[in-house]
């Protein structure tokens, strides 16, 4: 099991979800609504608060995480993302961005994207604090989660 954020479209929002999932490669279901892997994408680092609460990621730009205009019309929808570089985008998951707020630079890997075939998506981010990557390295990137998840149900397709 995978300890897993997954991002979803809330109006014009992105929001998370926090589960476990048997496997990431495979098709997920949110909801009761079923996606297909449909690219992925780098998990750069974890974005914290004044008080190292997570607040969002930074991910590699999106443009090349699926070819489709539908995924760009999607990426594109969203007003709690920010193109920083022409490499990398800031997804903030607060309500409002924090004044004090922090890149890790954790370097982290892995980041999917899933698609329902009829233009909605959802992004998944492994859940990697607490993971001892090497020895002498920290291994708690954030102290809490700063924002609200979203529970809803979410679970690895049989």
């Amino acid at each position: 099991m995978t300890k897993t954020f997954i991002m979803f479209r809330d109006g014009r929002r992105l929001r998370a979800a926090h589960a476990q999932l048997a496997i990431l490669d495979g098709p997920i279901v949110l909801e009761g609504r079923r996606f297909h892997p449909a690219g992925g994408f780098t998990h750069w680092s974890h974005i914290t608060d004044a008080k190292k609460r997570l607040v969002g990621f930074a991910v590699q730009s999106m443009e090349d995480a699926n070819s489709s205009a539908e995924w760009r019309a999607w990426w594109d929808s969203f007003d709690n993302r920010t193109i920083d570089d022409f490499f990398e985008a800031f997804v903030f998951l607060t309500e409002t961005v924090p004044v004090n707020w922090q890149d890790d630079c954790a370097l982290l890997v892995g980041g999917s994207v899933y698609s329902d075939g009829a233009g909605d998506f959802v992004l998944a981010v492994p859940d990697e604090n607490g993971r001892c990557f090497k020895r002498g390295e920290p291994t708690q990137f954030w102290t809490d989660i700063g924002f609200e998840v979203a529970r809803c149900a979410v679970s690895s397709a049989e």
